[in-house]
C-alpha cells in the first residue's frame, strides 16, 4: 500500500497537516463527508484496494519539517473513528512529537558534532584521545565532565587541550567552537 500511496501522495488532501508547526491530528471522516472522501484520488487509487474506510493521522512536525506520520486505518465494517479515538491520538501525539524531535533533531545535532570532530581530528592529525576530547567539547561538555568521562585528571585534560589548540593554531575554546 505504501508504494501505491507514494505514487499519488502529491494528491493527498490531508498533506496540509505536514506543513503545520507541531503535531497535527486529522480524522478524515470528521473533515469531509464520506461521499466526498471516498471519491478522492487517495481513496480511489490506494485505500479502496485494501478496504480502508477511514483514517486517523498524526503528522509530527518540527519547525515546518515533517518528521513522521502515524496513520491508523479502519475498514467499513469497523466504521468511523470516534471523538474518543481523536482525543487519545492527540494525547499520544504530544509524546510522539517529543520522541521524534529528540531522535531526529537533537540526536542529529550530536551526529553533526561527531562528524565535525572526526573531520578536524583527521585534518590536523590529532591523537585518538584528542579526538575524543574534541567530540566532548563540541557536545558542550564541561572540563570536569570530560575528565570524569575519560578517567583523566583535570591537569591531563588541560595538557590535551593545549596540544589540540597548538595543532589547530588557536588559543582558546571560543576559537575552537567557532572553527
Amino acid at each position: 500500500m505504501e508504494e501505491q500511496y507514494m505514487k499519488i501522495a502529491s494528491r493527498d488532501h490531508t498533506l496540509w497537516g505536514s506543513e503545520r508547526e507541531g503535531s497535527t491530528v486529522i480524522c478524515e471522516s470528521m473533515m469531509i463527508s464520506d461521499e466526498k472522501r471516498l471519491d478522492t484520488p487517495v481513496y480511489r487509487e490506494c485505500y479502496s484496494r485494501w478496504n480502508i474506510f477511514d483514517t486517523l493521522q498524526d503528522y509530527i512536525t518540527c519547525r515546518g519539517t515533517c518528521l513522521a506520520v502515524l496513520t491508523l486505518y479502519k475498514t467499513k465494517s469497523e466504521g468511523h473513528f470516534s471523538e474518543e479515538d481523536l482525543f487519545l491520538m492527540n494525547i499520544l501525539s504530544h509524546h510522539l512529537n517529543r520522541l521524534f524531535y529528540r531522535a531526529l533533531v537533537l540526536d542529529n545535532a550530536s551526529f553533526k558534532n561527531v562528524g565535525r570532530a572526526e573531520n578536524l581530528a583527521n585534518r590536523f592529525s590529532l591523537t585518538p584521545r584528542e579526538g575524543e576530547i574534541l567530540m566532548k567539547l563540541f557536545s558542550g561538555d564541561e572540563d570536569s565532565a570530560i575528565a570524569r568521562a575519560l578517567s583523566i585528571t583535570p591537569a591531563t585534560l588541560k595538557k590535551h587541550l593545549q596540544h589540540i589548540y597548538r595543532k589547530l593554531g588557536i588559543t582558546s575554546r571560543w576559537e575552537l567552537l567557532k572553527f
